[in-house]
């Protein structure tokens, strides 16, 4: 995208690193970061993340927001989301190579996407379990539009309780639970 995601992170992180394989795209985040008051805070790498990933030598990092396309509109056609369903990139590589960099993975993805993948997904990477987040929208009508699925070793520290949290989000309602 153009640093929507990255922006929001740097706005109370120290320091984010946006990865990209369109230089365009990057340069319209590092304009939008100018905007936002966080451009200093950012560092704009053109590369495959999957390149990138696997050869990080930098300082440690806390977690990896991994935002894949999902193949454009023709996905909500299909009653589930694979993760092949999209060739390139390859989310499952892509993955791999944000494991490779740090135990803390968020994934952005489709409302209808396989969680029995997402499942296989993290035992091949070593996760007991997964929390999945689910983004709901109240414009126009309230509606599922995504999810984000997290990996990280703190999952199992409160995988007991059951929880849900409500938050409205700007003017039309946005919602996340």
């Amino acid at each position: 995208g153009v640093g929507g995601n990255a922006i929001q992170f740097a706005l109370s992180a120290r320091r984010v690193i946006a990865v990209d394989v369109d230089a365009r795209r990057l340069d319209d985040a590092a304009h939008n970061a100018t905007i936002y008051g966080v451009r200093d805070r950012m560092e704009f790498v053109c590369d495959d993340f999957v390149h990138f990933g696997r050869n990080y030598t930098g300082p440690p990092v806390d977690a990896v927001f991994l935002s894949p396309p999902w193949g454009g509109p023709g996905h909500l056609d299909c009653e589930h989301f694979s993760l092949k369903d999209v060739e390139v990139p390859d989310i499952v590589a892509l993955f791999s190579a944000a494991v490779a960099m740090c135990p803390r993975v968020a994934l952005y993805l489709p409302r209808h996407t396989d969680l029995n993948e997402i499942a296989m997904l993290a035992q091949a990477h070593g996760f007991p379990a997964v929390e999945v987040e689910k983004v709901f929208f109240q414009y126009p009508t309230p509606h599922l539009k995504l999810i984000v699925v997290y990996f990280t070793p703190e999952v199992m520290q409160g995988a007991s309780r059951a929880r849900t949290t409500t938050k409205t989000v700007g003017p039309t309602g946005a919602h996340v639970a």
